[in-house]
Parts: C-alpha cells; sequence; structure tokens
C-alpha cells in the first residue's frame, strides 16, 4: 500500500503492471490484484458508464417533452458536445487528470448546458407563431433578443461553481475537477451556442426531414435498454455479515410470515370487545282485540358477564406477545443460519486459496520431476508420482469450487435476492470472537425458551376465560307498542289509538344450568397448560444438554486453535521452505520432498477445519443464547 501525490491513480497502477509482467513470475495459481482507489475508480467508471447514458436519455426526453420535436430536440442537444470540448481543455490546461468527480462533472454540464439550447430555440419558435416567416431575420432577432438570458444563465452557474473551482481546502481534489469541468464546458457552450446553434438551426428547418417518434423510440429501447439490463443483471454486491443478517431479516419470506402473524394478532385482539349482534323484533297483527291491527317492536342485547371481557383481552395480549417471541424465533434461527453459511463460504473459499498454493507447488515439482527424467537424474517413477499428486490436486480444486458455489447459493437463498453476493475478505477466514460466557446460565435467554414460557401463560389465560364463561349472560332491552282499543282507566272508559304507545323495559339473565360441557373446557384448558408446562421442561432440559454439548465443542476446538497457532502453523511452513530447497540442491529425493509438503499442507488444512469447527461452535452457542 502507498499514497499518490501530484499523479493520477490510473496511470500509477499501468506503471507498476508494466513493471511486475516485465520482472516478477509468479508461481502457478498466484496473480496479483491492484485494490483500493483504483478499485473504487474501475467500480465508479462501471457505474457511470450506465449513469451518463441515462443521464442523457432523460435530458432528450425531457426536451422531446417540452417541443414536440424530434430535431428540434437533437438541435438543442448538440449544446452537449459544444460543452463537452470546453469540459475537456480545462482539465487539459489546469493539468487534471479524469477523475470520478470529473465525470460528475460533466453529468451537471450536459444539464445546465442545455438551458441555453432552449433558451434559444424557444425565442425562434415564438417568432415563427408571431408571424415572422423569413428565417433570417427571425434568427437574427432571435439570438439579439436572448443574448443577454444566454450570458445569464452560464454566468449564473460558472461564478457559482467559482469558489470550488479556486479552492485550496480538505476536500479540494474533489471539489476542483468538478467545478473545471462546469465552467470550461459552460465558456464553451455558450460562446458555440450563439454562433452554432443558429446556423444549425437554418439547416435543419432547411432541409431536416421529419423522423418519426416511433422508429427514434424503437431505437432506443434496442440499444439502450439491454445494456442497462445486462449492467443490472452483472452487478455483485458484497456483503459484511452484519450486512448480511439484516438483508435476510429484511427479505426472507419466513421473517415477513412472522410478522404478519404478529399483525394479524393485534387484529384478532380488537374482537375482544365483541359483544354480538343486537336483536331487532317487529309484530303486526290483532293480538288485542279481532277490530283493529296493533304493532308492536323491542330491541334488546345479550351480554356477556363484564369478566369475559377481560379474560379475552388477556387471552389476546397473551397470542400477541406469544407471536412476538415466535418472530424472534425465527429471526434467531435465520441469523444463525446466515451466519453458519457465511461462514462456511470463507472456510470454502479459503481451502480453495490453499489448495491452489498446494497446486502451485506441485507444477514447480512436475516440471522438475519431468526435466530430471528427461537428463537422465531420476526415474520413471519420481515423474509418475508428480503427475499423480498434481492430478490429485487438480481433482481436489474442482471439488472445493462446487462447496463454493453451493455455499454462495444457499446464502443467496437465505438472502432473498436475485443479484449475485460476494462476502468480504475473500480467501481469509477469520476467527470469530465469543461475546458471551460459557456458563450454564446463558441458555436462559433463548427465545424458544421464552416462547414456551408464554405458552403455558397462553393456556393459563385460555383457562380463566373458560371458567369466565361459566358466569350467566345478562340481556338488556326495551319495547314499544299500540293497544286500540277502549280501557278503564280509573273507573272511567277511555279509548287508545294507534299513536297511543305502551313502552317498558326488559332485563334478563341467563344462567348455565347444564355446566358440565363447559366445566369440561375448563379442564381441557388446564390439560393444555399442562402440556406447555411439560413441553417447556422438555426443552429447557434439550437446550441444556445442547449448550454443554456446544460449550464442550468450542473448548475443544479452541485448544486445537491455540496448538495451531502457537507452533503446528509456524512449524509447517519452515517444513515446506527446508524442503523445497533441499529438494532443489539434491540433499532430498522427491520421496521424502513429497512426503514434507504432504505433511505440510496436511497441518494447515487441519488447522482451516478446526478454525472452521470453531466459529461453528461460537455461532451455536449464540444461537442457544439468542444471540443475533
Amino acid at each position: 500500500g502507498f499514497n499518490v501525490r501530484n499523479r493520477d491513480v490510473e496511470s500509477i497502477v499501468e506503471e507498476i503492471k508494466s513493471k511486475v509482467d516485465k520482472n516478477i513470475n509468479f508461481p502457478a495459481g498466484y496473480y496479483p490484484t491492484y485494490g483500493g482507489q483504483f478499485q473504487n475508480l474501475v467500480e465508479a467508471r462501471q457505474r457511470l458508464s450506465i449513469a451518463v447514458p441515462v443521464a442523457l436519455l432523460l435530458i432528450f426526453t425531457l426536451l422531446f417533452f417540452t417541443f414536440k420535436s424530434v430535431k428540434q430536440s437533437i438541435l438543442i442537444f448538440t449544446a452537449i458536445p459544444l460543452s463537452a470540448i470546453g469540459g475537456v481543455f480545462a482539465l487539459y490546461f489546469r493539468d487534471m487528470p479524469f477523475s470520478i468527480s470529473a465525470g460528475v462533472g460533466f453529468i451537471a454540464l450536459f444539464g445546465v448546458s442545455v438551458l441555453n439550447g432552449i433558451v434559444l430555440i424557444a425565442e425562434f419558435n415564438r417568432l415563427k407563431e408571431n408571424g415572422i416567416t423569413d428565417l433570417k431575420e427571425r434568427v437574427l432577432r432571435g439570438t439579439e433578443v436572448r443574448l443577454r438570458p444566454v450570458l445569464m444563465t452560464a454566468l449564473v452557474a460558472s461564478l457559482g461553481f467559482l469558489p470550488m473551482a479556486l479552492s485550496n481546502s480538505s476536500g479540494a481534489e474533489v471539489q476542483r475537477p468538478l467545478a473545471t469541468v462546469v465552467i470550461g464546458g459552460l465558456f464553451t457552450a455558450t460562446f458555440l451556442t450563439l454562433i452554432v446553434l443558429p446556423i444549425l438551426y437554418i439547416y435543419f428547418e432547411k432541409g431536416m426531414k421529419k423522423v418519426k417518434i416511433n422508429t427514434m423510440l424503437l431505437l432506443l429501447g434496442i440499444f439502450l435498454f439491454p445494456a442497462i439490463s445486462q449492467a443490472k443483471s452483472d452487478s455483485v454486491q458484497t456483503l459484511s455479515l452484519d450486512a448480511a443478517v439484516n438483508m435476510a431479516l429484511q427479505n426472507n419470506p419466513t421473517i415477513k410470515a412472522a410478522k404478519q402473524e404478529v399483525e394479524w394478532n393485534e387484529q384478532m385482539k380488537k374482537t375482544s370487545l365483541d359483544i354480538g349482534k343486537t336483536q331487532f323484533n317487529w309484530q303486526h297483527g290483532q293480538y288485542n282485540s279481532t277490530i283493529n291491527n296493533d304493532n308492536y317492536f323491542d330491541v334488546s342485547q345479550t351480554f356477556a358477564f363484564p369478566t369475559v371481557y377481560a379474560k379475552n383481552t388477556n387471552v389476546a395480549n397473551a397470542n400477541i406477545k406469544s407471536s412476538e417471541l415466535q418472530q424472534e424465533v425465527t429471526e434467531n434461527e435465520l441469523t444463525t443460519q446466515v451466519k453458519s453459511v457465511y461462514y462456511q463460504l470463507a472456510y470454502a473459499k479459503t481451502k480453495q486459496k490453499l489448495l491452489l498454493r498446494l497446486d502451485s507447488i506441485y507444477v514447480d515439482f512436475a516440471k522438475a520431476a519431468d526435466l530430471r527424467y528427461k537428463t537422465g537424474e531420476s526415474s520413471l517413477l519420481e515423474k509418475t508420482t508428480a503427475e499423480t499428486q498434481l492430478m490429485e490436486i487438480r481433482n481436489r480444486l474442482k471439488m472445493a469450487e462446487s462447496d463454493v458455489q453451493i455455499c454462495s447459493t444457499q446464502l443467496k437463498t437465505l438472502l432473498n435476492n436475485d443479484n449475485p453476493v460476494e462476502i468480504e475478505d475473500e480467501g481469509k477466514m477469520a476467527k470469530r470472537g465469543l461475546m458471551i460466557q460459557t456458563d450454564s446460565s446463558s441458555y436462559n435467554n433463548n427465545p424458544g425458551l421464552a416462547y414456551l414460557q408464554q405458552q403455558i401463560k397462553v393456556q393459563e389465560e385460555q383457562q380463566s376465560l373458560q371458567k369466565a364463561k361459566m358466569m350467566p349472560d345478562i340481556t338488556l332491552g326495551y319495547f314499544n307498542q299500540s293497544l286500540i282499543g277502549t280501557q278503564t282507566i280509573n273507573g272511567t272508559e277511555q279509548y287508545f289509538g294507534s299513536s297511543n304507545r305502551f313502552t317498558g323495559f326488559q332485563v334478563g339473565i341467563a344462567i348455565p344450568i347444564w355446566v358440565k360441557p363447559q366445566i369440561a373446557k375448563v379442564q381441557a384448558a388446564k390439560i393444555k397448560a399442562g402440556i406447555a408446562e411439560s413441553n417447556y421442561e422438555s426443552y429447557q432440559k434439550k437446550l441444556e444438554g445442547m449448550y454443554l454439548q456446544a460449550v464442550q465443542e468450542y473448548i475443544k476446538y479452541k485448544n486445537s486453535l491455540e496448538y495451531y497457532e502457537t507452533s503446528a502453523l509456524g512449524q509447517s511452513e519452515l517444513m515446506l521452505q527446508n524442503a523445497k530447497k533441499e529438494f532443489k540442491s539434491g540433499s532430498i529425493g522427491y520421496f521424502e520432498y513429497v512426503q514434507v509438503v504432504n505433511q505440510s499442507m496436511a497441518i494447515q488444512t487441519a488447522w482451516l477445519e478446526s478454525l472452521n469447527r470453531y466459529n461453528q461452535s461460537v455461532i451455536q452457542l449464540e444461537y442457544l443464547s439468542g444471540i443475533k
């Protein structure tokens, strides 16, 4: 790594590439890559290759919608190459390389530069509508009238960017190229627009044939949309572990289903105060006399005992809490799967890199064995052994590549992402730290345990609800009726017509006499609560055993890693280097060399396997402890 001063990053890298290619010979399977700011430059350039055409397309589309003319849109569009000329020359005269900020400046420049053309062409069109048919007079008058607005449009943008172009403060290396491009481009665009655009307008008005809009859109669709689609499909997203987990929690369908379950229970809580339907009755007929028809209507409502509604609310709250805990269980399981596959993919890539190194060693060994055989210094057995070992390594490499593809597919499926994804630090498998204590109390935070405990609460609330339903129901009512005829009131005959109403209220109570079915429901709810308690105790014991086993696994592979990191890995590298030197000098034969190489690689493979199993044991402990 190094810093770049007084030069652009791309030319530095090109110089390094030429010297590396000329002076350094890498073993088979090894190759240099160039990262840092150069990699950012390459990636940003790829994005600009999409952003610039899209920006140009949008500008052209807006011009067409404004003027309803393809030829006038093309005419105004000429301001873009006219402005680009000034931007390029401005960078050249200020001795600035093309950078990403300069590219962004060109996009801004294109948008501003077309304003001059819009101002000028709009005036030409206005004069044409006002009856000025002479083309030369229209151009001269329109240019004279719009000279000041065109200059003001350019000056406002140019003067606004001037402080950025002259800045020497922190961040000026980003501001200067952008502002330089805009100022230089507007300088040429303004004067060339006042000279070139009127000439082109005259040419277009005289000799330009009308272009059909359908043909234009068809051509744009053929050439532009496949490029955008291809760029989208080829985009690869590099994710950290935290970013991968967050993406899975946002996109995975199981999490969406768990959230919808919570929403469903929240909606069901609103039914806790359901009092049922209100009953309306109406009667009409001769129920008071055989002569007149009376009418009667009443309204009544039956209510459960008040404690039933309270118990319903308690059950609903318990179900909401249960679904929330179920969501936590789902999130914990999904997080564990993502972490496990993420580290498994890192393991597969690191193993692939280790096999590539072994492949390089055996390529050199095969070349040396072939040369020794041709010169008569060794037997055919040595040559055959080297070739066989190389083919074996190539076969293992193919299997490793398949493992990488399998893990990548698994990760992509868990993330529910259509685009391909990559992990950070490819080819380097990190050691995951354990953020919890390995005592037996840690598993008490497992969301699955909390969910089963909440299930006991749900069944207890259900039992209380069934008990409350044994209380009587209450009915309240009101009636209103007519009694047409003569009635004796205080010894006096009095006639009552249909307008005379007789009203009253009624109160009723429904007592559960046959309570045996409801008692059975209470007992059934009690049994369900007992089942929930048994499930909780069973899972607690199972969780405790799994946790103790995971702790032992963690300790075992932690000790194994300490052995490899403190002594075995260093010894294996020393064995490998010395074996290479002694084999080249002829101090040892091919049999001893192969034996040492295989032993050294076996140690590194065993270390890698221990590291993978250690990381998986840490992930398992985090899962059992409910750590996301």
